[in-house]
């Protein structure tokens, strides 16, 4: 299994009233957290949010105005390479959920790569 970190876009803008300490771990502005599972029946974020691919209009893995992968004081040394960026998940009403998937607290990488793979698998699956 692996661990996801995630919040919504309004969520992200409630934490970052406390900038200090959402700039120390993606747990502090991402607040949700817990197993992550892709199957044939959507992205499960256990204990936050399940979602049917048929709710997603686009995802990617990039820096925005939210989240950036050079806002982490831990990151100073990878903020350039793609694992080190948020996944944001856009759904069809507009809202956005951003993501972590394995972040290591000690490098500020992640899985996020290989799990846009899988969730290009089943996407596609679910496309047919």
């Amino acid at each position: 299994m692996h661990k996801y970190y995630a919040a919504t876009e309004d969520e992200i803008k409630q934490e970052k009233e406390n900038f200090f300490l959402a700039n120390l771990h993606v747990k502090n502005i991402l607040k949700n957290h817990g197993e992550v599972v892709l199957n044939e029946k959507g992205l499960n974020l256990r204990g936050y949010k399940f979602i049917k691919y048929s709710e997603i209009k686009s995802y990617d893995i990039l820096n925005d105005k939210n989240i950036s992968s050079w806002k982490f004081i831990n990151q100073y040394r990878f903020p350039f390479v793609k694992s080190s960026k948020p996944i944001i998940i856009t759904l069809k009403d507009d809202s956005r959920i951003y993501m972590y998937i394995d972040r290591s607290f000690t490098t500020g990488l992640s899985y996020n790569g290989k799990f846009i793979k899988e969730l290009d698998f089943y996407m596609k699956k679910d496309a047919k």
